[in-house]
Parts: structure tokens; sequence; C-alpha cells
């Protein structure tokens, strides 16, 4: 049985396939002023992780998460204003509101300052 031809090289060095199908180059589509490595996620995300932790290596506590969901709630919501077919999304909108939800709880039963604090920083309730 012969063996199989290996894929021809591309001018640049890029593999091509069987087909003669050459893969696009991908550019990055980060702004000149972040660094490669950190995405405005990531430093949204640090962001708020300064603003509500308890301590110098607080990431999980309840305050956190809620103002991580609450982020993430926020900026949903609006791709959702513009994508009303988006049947997934919204479903995972749902989730997360309702994560949310069952951290306040938790927060009201076990520390009302904090769950006062958070609602009032976070203009969650009216």
């Amino acid at each position: 049985m012969p063996m199989a031809e290996r894929p021809a090289s591309a001018k640049d060095g890029r593999m091509t396939g069987k087909c003669g199908f050459t893969p696009p180059v991908q550019s990055s589509t980060l702004p000149p002023s972040l660094s490669k490595n950190e995405s405005m996620e990531a430093q949204t995300k640090k962001k708020i992780l300064t603003d509500h932790q308890l301590h110098a290596k607080d990431t999980g506590s309840a305050d956190v998460q809620i103002a991580l969901l609450t982020e993430r709630i926020n900026h949903l919501t609006s791709h959702l204003q513009g994508n009303n077919k988006d049947h997934s999304s919204r479903r995972g909108l749902l989730i997360m509101v309702s994560q949310r939800r069952r951290l306040l709880n938790y927060l009201q039963k076990t520390d009302n300052t904090r769950y006062l604090g958070i609602t009032k920083k976070l203009k969650l309730r009216k």
C-alpha cells in the first residue's frame, strides 16, 4: 500500500490540506493599549475583584460572585436587546439571574449588612 503524500507547504510556511486550502492568518484583535495576554474582560474582572474583595486573596466570596454575575448579566442583557431570537443566550441569562438570586438570599440570611451594602453598591434594589 503506498504511503500517503504529505501536504505541500505554502509559500509563507503554513501547511495546506489535501484540497489546497490554506487557513487564513489570524491577526490580533486587541487594541495596542492592552497587553497580548490580557483582554478587556480580564481587566474588567480584575477591577470588579478589587472593588468587592473582603480581603487581599478573596476571589470567591458571595460579594465577588454577585458582582461578577451582575456584570455578566448586564452585558448579556445588552446583547439580547439587539438579538431577540438568541434563545440559548436568554436561557444562560435566566440561569445567571437565578444563581445571583440564590447568592443574594444566602447573603441576606447570613450577613444582612453585607447584603444591604452589595445591593446598594450594585444598585440591585430600588
